[in-house]
Formats: structure tokens, C-alpha cells, sequence
């Protein structure tokens, strides 16, 4: 069995899997993308791994540090971390149903609601565009944070988070009246 870090559970290193590597291919194809339209000042990133591997395979393009931002983190689980949907359901069938039919009203046991990870992903924003003014940022993130940013910039509500495709090395908002450009990746 190989655990998430790609280390068998027998101790001796097994390599990447094939997820880590295709992961690593989108995140080199981001980078590369990023860095053929963009010019960013900054790159920021959940601190999670996945995405900080996303954000260096942009920022090696630019020679910008990592800046980890905590705020990018996904939704926090709660209860529900490491649950695949079907063990979760057993357990909370109406609040998983409702996850997934109207995001809106379900609380995750011991985690967030949707509303309070998109009122920390738009506070990140502005805060982050406060403080690049006029300048390009790219933000790494995760499904959840990022549809909700893009929510909350959008100004629709969260009853509209599963009509938004988000794909792995996304990059969605540009906003040229502010030339400010958020590049979203999970």
C-alpha cells in the first residue's frame, strides 16, 4: 500500500504514484502557461502540499518565493476528513446530501460551511490585492476555496457551487480595470 506521501507502508520508498506524477505534469503545464501570459509580483499558496508544488512550478518561471498563505487551505473536513463520500454518507446521510444537492445549507460536522470559506477566501483576496496594488498575483488553492473565491468575487451564491468547474491548474478570474489577475490551482 502506498500512503499519500508516495512512502510504502513496509518503510522502503516506493516512488510516486501515478496521481503525485500526473499531478506534477499539471503543475508543470501551469507553470508553463502562467508564465507564457502572465508577469505576477507574487505567488501565494495554501501551505498543503499539493498546491505548494503547483505554486513552485510557477514561481520557478519568475524566480519568486513561495509565499504560503494559510487562508488558501481548503475547507476544513471536520469530521469528515479522510471519510470517502460513501463512509461519510453512512454516518451524516442528510448532510452529505445536502453537500451535494444544496451546498449552501450543509454543515460538516466539527468543519466549516461554505460561507465561512468563502468569506475567508474573499478576505484573503482583498487583502492580498490591497496590498499588490496594481500588480499580478497568482493564488494556489483547492476546489472548494477556489470555487468559493470565485463565488464571492462573482457575487453569486453559494447554492451555485457545483455549477462551477473547477479542473486541476485552472486559472479563471482576470480582472483588467484593477490589472489585477488571480490565477486559481488545486
Amino acid at each position: 500500500m502506498v500512503k499519500p506521501n508516495g512512502i510504502a507502508s513496509s518503510g522502503f520508498a516506493a516512488g510516486l504514484t501515478c496521481a503525485e506524477r500526473t499531478g506534477l505534469a499539471q503543475a508543470a503545464a501551469t507553470g508553463r502557461r502562467i508564465a507564457a501570459e502572465w508577469h505576477p509580483a507574487a505567488v501565494y499558496s495554501s501551505p498543503l502540499s499539493r498546491a505548494v508544488q503547483t505554486a513552485e512550478a510557477v514561481a520557478r518561471h519568475f524566480d519568486l518565493p513561495v509565499q504560503p498563505e494559510p487562508s488558501l487551505i481548503d475547507i476544513d473536513y471536520g469530521e469528515w476528513q479522510g471519510l470517502t463520500p460513501d463512509e461519510a454518507r453512512a454516518r451524516w446521510p442528510e448532510i452529505v446530501e445536502a453537500w451535494y444537492h444544496a451546498p449552501q445549507r450543509a454543515h460538516i460536522p466539527g468543519g466549516e460551511t461554505l460561507e465561512q470559506v468563502r468569506a475567508r477566501g474573499v478576505a484573503t483576496v482583498r487583502t492580498l490585492a490591497a496590498r499588490h496594488v496594481d500588480q499580478t498575483l497568482v493564488l494556489v488553492g483547492h476546489t472548494v476555496i477556489n470555487r468559493a473565491i470565485l463565488l464571492g468575487i462573482m457575487g453569486l451564491n453559494t447554492d451555485r457551487f457545483w455549477h462551477l468547474r473547477q479542473d486541476t491548474g485552472d486559472q479563471r478570474l482576470r480582472d483588467r480595470r484593477r490589472r489585477l489577475r488571480l490565477g486559481v490551482a488545486q
